[in-house]
C-alpha cells in the first residue's frame, strides 16, 4: 500500500528533486500574524494573545532610544531554504510564545517533510531569539552548523570567544582563523595576516626566534553555544548569517501577496489552515516554474499572483 503524504510534503520533496542544492543552506525565523479580532479582555479570539517587543538603539545624535512593537494574534515559525527562499516546514503558535521552545518541533517536522535534510543541510541561520544551548545541540547532533546571533547578556555570560579560543602570537597579534577540521573536531588557527614570517616582509621583534605554529582548538558540546564550528567574529559567519534575511523575505511575500497578515479567522486551527494554504500556493507555483526550467523565477510572486 502506497504511503499517503500531505500535499505540502509532496511539494517540498518535489522541489528537492528539481532544484539543485535544495535544503543545503537553511534559515529559520518567526513572523507576527495580526488578528483583527478584539484583543481586549475577554478577547474575541481566545487562542490569540498579545506580544510586545522592546528594541533599544542609538539615534543619529548619539542618544539612546527605545522602540516598542506590540500586536495581538499569532506567530508563524518558518524553516526555509536560504538560496531559493521557499518554505520547508512551518509551525503556528500564539503570539506570546518565544521562538526557541518551538524550534525542536519545527526541526523534526522539517526532517519529516524532507527525509534527506539532515544529510544534505550544511548550515542553519537563526536570530538571537533561538540562542539556546538546546538549539545548538540539536543542530550539531544532525551535522548542521548553527549560525545563531548571540543574545545580549552580562559580560561573563556573553563571551563571544572563550579564553582558550583567544589565540594570539608572541607579538600579541591575533591568529588567523583557518577553518573547521571535521576529522579532529577542532578549529584551526594559523599565523596572523600581518606576520612577517608568512608574508615575507615587515618587522617583528620575535622574527628570529618565533616558534608560533598552527593552533587547534577542540570543540566541546558544553561550550558549543559560545564556540561553534564557525566563530562569530569570522567572515564566514557574517556571510552565512546574511542568509537569515531569506526567511524574512518569505514572510514578507506571504503577508503582502498571500494575505497572511491581518487574518479574519478566529482560533488557532482556522488560522493554521489559512497559513497552510498560503504556503501551499507558494511552493506549488515554485514547482511549476522549476519544472518549466525557469529556476531564476521560482521566488517571484508576480506569476503566482497572475495565476
Amino acid at each position: 500500500m502506497r504511503e499517503r503524504k500531505p500535499l505540502f510534503v509532496k511539494l517540498v520533496r518535489r522541489l528537492a528533486e528539481v532544484l539543485p542544492g535544495f535544503g543545503e543552506r537553511l534559515a529559520t525565523d518567526s513572523t507576527k500574524v495580526h488578528s483583527l479580532a478584539n484583543g481586549k479582555k475577554p478577547a474575541a479570539d481566545s487562542d490569540a494573545s498579545w506580544k510586545k517587543y522592546e528594541h533599544g538603539y542609538t539615534d543619529e545624535a548619539g542618544m539612546p532610544r527605545k522602540s516598542v512593537v506590540k500586536w495581538f494574534g499569532y506567530k508563524l515559525h518558518l524553516l526555509v531554504d536560504a538560496v531559493y527562499e521557499l518554505p520547508i516546514a512551518a509551525l503556528l503558535s500564539t503570539a506570546r510564545d518565544n521562538d526557541a521552545p518551538h524550534f525542536g518541533a519545527l526541526w523534526e517536522k522539517a526532517k519529516a517533510n524532507l527525509r534527506q535534510l539532515s544529510k544534505c543541510a550544511k548550515s542553519n541561520a537563526l536570530d538571537k531569539g533561538y540562542d539556546e544551548a538546546a538549539v545548538h545541540r540539536r543542530l550539531w547532533a544532525d551535522g548542521v552548523v548553527p549560525i545563531i546571533a548571540i543574545r545580549n547578556q552580562t559580560e561573563e555570560e556573553n563571551q563571544l570567544l572563550l579564553p582558550e579560543n583567544r589565540q594570539r602570537c608572541p607579538d600579541d597579534r591575533e591568529l588567523r582563523f583557518d577553518g573547521y577540521q571535521r576529522s579532529r573536531n577542532s578549529l584551526r588557527y594559523d599565523l596572523p595576516k600581518t606576520c612577517p614570517k608568512g608574508r615575507g616582509r615587515g618587522r617583528c621583534e620575535f622574527l628570529g626566534h618565533c616558534g608560533q605554529k598552527l593552533v587547534r582548538v577542540k570543540l566541546q558540546e558544553a561550550t558549543l553555544r559560545h564556540l561553534g564550528p564557525v566563530p562569530r567574529d569570522s567572515k564566514k559567519f557574517q556571510r552565512l548569517y546574511k542568509g537569515r534575511t531569506s526567511a524574512e523575505r518569505v514572510n514578507e511575500r506571504l503577508k503582502d501577496r498571500w494575505g497572511l497578515d491581518c487574518v479574519r479567522r478566529r482560533g488557532l486551527k482556522r488560522v493554521q489552515v489559512w497559513s497552510h494554504l498560503a504556503l501551499l500556493c507558494m511552493n506549488a507555483f515554485a514547482v511549476v516554474m522549476a519544472e518549466a526550467g525557469r529556476l531564476s523565477e521560482v521566488r517571484k510572486t508576480v506569476h503566482s499572483t497572475a495565476g
